[in-house]
């Protein structure tokens, strides 16, 4: 949070409704946008910290992996 984000890779954050770190993430997400990163953020509403460990019992842990799988073919095509 405090360093200068310049110059970093494309970032994806993903983040619970629910999540104890929600305003830290969404800060996070404006700081590198402002310093012109690539930010893909996410808010799964409803959901805790650790909603994407429980695959498959939940949905929106299964759409939060693909997610991930999207955002790594978008950026390593």
């Amino acid at each position: 949070m405090h360093a200068d984000l310049t110059g970093l890779p494309p970032m994806l954050i993903r983040t619970g409704g629910y999540e104890l770190f929600l305003d830290e993430n969404l800060a996070l997400a404006k700081k590198a946008a402002e310093a012109g990163v690539d930010i893909t953020l996410t808010v799964y509403p409803a959901m805790s910290h650790d909603f994407a460990l429980l695959l498959p019992e939940l949905q929106e842990s299964v759409d939060s992996f693909k997610e991930i799988r999207d955002f790594v073919r978008r950026h390593l095509d």
